[in-house]
């Protein structure tokens, strides 16, 4: 059994629509995983880019994102200072704030990312896509 995943936004989005860029592997690791986690930064992100139309979604992200998480049984992470800080010190290998809070997070706790981000591993984070 996997201990704990944290899902990618983009992780998190395919996951719940079923979306084959989602690897079988990665399917079968949350299906095997102790707790499934995600960022509130994905909250973010997903209202985000649904308000500017990059993402449609069959109704309000805060709606959507509250579905997902209850229908998968998702514990949404805090984000403190300390993940916030650890954010702002990592190299700037990945521009993105929310993919930057979301390797933060997962470095401080240790957590294994569902993700297709090729930038991820290059922070030591071990992921699976």
């Amino acid at each position: 059994m996997t201990d704990r995943l944290l899902l990618d936004t983009c992780a998190l989005i395919w996951l719940a629509n079923g979306n084959p860029s989602l690897s079988k592997a990665a399917k079968d690791k949350i299906a095997d995983s102790a707790v499934l986690c995600v960022s509130p930064v994905s909250a973010w992100e997903i209202a985000v880019k649904a308000s500017k139309g990059k993402i449609s979604l069959p109704c309000p992200a805060r709606e959507w994102f509250d579905a997902v998480v209850k229908r998968y049984d998702i514990e949404v992470l805090r984000l403190g200072s300390d993940e916030m800080l650890a954010a702002a010190e990592l190299p700037w290998i990945h521009r993105d704030p929310a993919d930057r809070f979301i390797i933060a997070t997962a470095q401080r706790r240790g957590l294994t990312v569902v993700t297709a981000d090729s930038n991820f591993p290059k922070y030591s984070v071990e992921t699976i896509c």
